[in-house]
């Protein structure tokens, strides 16, 4: 997939629910973003220790143009979006807070 074919997605998802908002409250419009692919950390606690995997994803929603805010992901290989967050300081990437299927799902877990 490509950033146009990402974004096609996220439309279609949305469609007119555009005035949607969550617990958050913050306007839909302007916290999606240009699908920027980057990797994220996939966290996983087994047993007392951390493993961590590098997955690639797609960014399609910034909570907060700057700062620390949830970002909304695409996962193409699963075919899920879900929510990632800063994670460590030392953290290199964002780290996968969950998927949640839809978009929509996603949305409303913030």
């Amino acid at each position: 997939m490509d950033a146009r074919e990402v974004r096609q997605l996220v439309l279609q998802e949305i469609d007119d629910r555009w005035d949607e908002s969550n617990s958050h409250a913050f306007n839909l419009r302007t916290a999606l973003i240009k699908p920027t692919p980057t990797p994220m950390i996939h966290r996983l606690v087994r047993n007392g220790k951390i493993k961590d995997a590098i997955v690639d994803v797609w960014i399609v929603l910034k909570e907060l143009p700057e700062g620390d805010g949830y970002l909304i992901f695409y996962d193409e290989d699963r075919n899920q979006f879900g929510l990632a967050s800063k994670g460590f300081p030392e953290d290199r990437y964002p780290v996968i807070s969950g998927y949640y299927g839809s978009f929509w799902n996603a949305f409303k877990g913030m």
